[in-house]
């Protein structure tokens, strides 16, 4: 890559704009070397979303990148394999449109809990300059409390609703699905370990509402142990014709055992030999 030429950008600077491609960057002593001056399509999108992220957390929220002009400006050729080259230069336009800020915050579809109290997740306030990124932490928030009262496969997203006057209005829909009791825990992968000894950590016994705040917390548990490693996220899957859960739990145990030898030899003493043996399950 030659150079990255951003047009239409006046909130941010194109030095700024360059520096948020993570993976798309001119050509450089050390650019080279990580091969992030060598232009990919599906990287240079990918770092786009990250412009697009940054423009939304500022109220930027109408964000619009026409295609790039990739151009090539210069070629290097040569009989070695691989060792020709092509020199591209990249012109990224964009739209940046207006800047908004919070409206109304409205929430849709709830009946466990009332919209005030689901409100107050929102770390959004009316009068802020909207940020998408404090939208999704609210809704992970509201995803969380209901989370902790069984309703596993609770929905949430975010309508927004734009205004002449440049506010925004943020609806909350949810759709609430229903609760979900915990039918029974398996753990595969522990060939030495007891399955009580994994499963007393965590404070759900079969037939309790699933309260997913407390499974995290005991998998933590499980982990700082020390017997059993977690290989990725646990495999939860609905029972048949029941609101009910089943968990599996995989992973693997690290050696347990150590044996440490050692010898020397003195001039008072002589030759000496020692050993030792631990074991952490």
């Amino acid at each position: 890559i030659k150079s990255i030429e951003f047009l239409g950008n006046s909130v941010y600077t194109s030095r700024r704009l360059k520096k948020t491609l993570k993976n798309t960057k001119e050509h450089g002593l050390f650019t080279r070397f990580k091969q992030k001056d060598i232009y990919n399509p599906l990287k240079y999108d990918t770092d786009l979303r990250d412009v697009e992220a940054l423009y939304g957390n500022n109220g930027y929220i109408d964000l619009d990148f026409p295609p790039a002009q990739v151009s090539v400006v210069s070629e290097k050729k040569s009989d070695k394999a691989g060792k020709s080259r092509k020199w591209v230069a990249i012109q990224q336009r964009i739209s940046e449109g207006r800047q908004y800020k919070v409206g109304e915050i409205k929430v849709s579809g709830n009946t466990v809990f009332p919209s005030e109290e689901l409100i107050r997740l929102m770390p959004a306030r009316k009068g802020q300059v909207l940020n998408e990124s404090l939208l999704k932490a609210g809704l992970s928030l509201i995803d969380q409390k209901y989370g902790e009262l069984g309703y596993f496969y609770v929905s949430t997203n975010r309508l927004i609703d734009r205004h002449p006057d440049g506010t925004a209005d943020v609806t909350v829909k949810i759709n609430e699905d229903k609760q979900y009791y915990l039918e029974r825990i398996e753990f595969a992968g522990n060939n030495t370990t007891r399955d009580f000894v994994l499963r007393r950590e965590i404070s759900l016994s079969e037939g309790d509402l699933f309260d997913l705040k407390r499974f995290r917390l005991g998998l933590r548990k499980i982990s700082q142990l020390g017997y059993f490693q977690l290989a990725g996220e646990p495999a939860i899957t609905p029972v048949p014709g029941q609101n009910k859960l089943r968990v599996t739990i995989d992973g693997t145990e690290p050696r347990r055992s150590e044996l440490q030898l050692g010898g020397g030899y003195s001039g008072l003493d002589g030759g000496f030999f020692a050993a030792s043996y631990s074991t952490r399950n």
